[in-house]
């Protein structure tokens, strides 16, 4: 099968080739293939993870469970010099 990439892409190649991320052209394209089959298997679990994350954190700012700004950098601190401690 025969490709033609357009300018940005020839010189993303390039590039992944000079610093050494691959061998050759072929090598460059079946790493990003490999790469956006990974995202798309993986992708919609993501999106399910993250929109259960938001639910949740929308129900917990509902209930009034929430950090203004400056109790959030307070506790922040708090948990950075508790870091330093040991």
């Amino acid at each position: 099968m025969t490709v033609t990439l357009d300018a940005v892409g020839q010189k993303y190649v390039r590039r992944e080739i000079e610093l050494g991320h691959a061998q050759t052209a072929d090598e460059v394209v079946a790493q990003l293939l490999a790469s956006h089959a990974f995202t798309q298997e993986w992708g919609e679990e993501d999106k399910a993870w993250l929109e259960r994350r938001l639910k949740n954190s929308d129900e917990a700012v509902a209930r009034g469970e929430y950090f203004t700004p400056e109790e959030a950098r307070a506790e922040l601190a708090r948990l950075k010099a508790a870091r330093r401690i040991r």
